[in-house]
């Protein structure tokens, strides 16, 4: 898997990039886009955004509840607001099968 955390300066995540890692065979490519929904490239781009390599060419995966499973690895990435050294803000975290949130060191 590769993820790709979109910053305000674009580099080529949703061209370039995704083709190459297409071409990799990278089994999952997942773009992470706090910017999703704003004017300009990222307007009509979802906030986690999951690839799928399937024959060769990567399917967008669909979200349920800002998360994505990832049968092959047995979790699902997703995204919710936490705090983290007491910054509150939306973070990215693995979830198990029945959606539970993993804890992280700072939890």
């Amino acid at each position: 898997m590769f993820l790709e955390v979109i910053s305000e300066k674009y580099n080529s995540e949703y061209q370039e990039k995704f083709l190459n890692y297409q071409s990799l065979g990278i089994l999952y490519y997942v773009i992470y886009n706090p910017f999703s929904g704003r004017r300009g490239r990222f307007k009509n781009r979802q906030r986690l955004e999951v690839y799928k390599l399937v024959s060769g060419k990567y399917e967008l995966l669909e979200s349920e509840n800002n998360r994505v499973w990832l049968p092959e690895i047995g979790l699902a990435l997703g995204y919710e607001k936490g705090e983290h050294i007491a910054w509150y803000r939306e973070w990215l975290y693995w979830y198990n099968q029945s959606g539970n949130r993993y804890l992280t060191a700072y939890d």
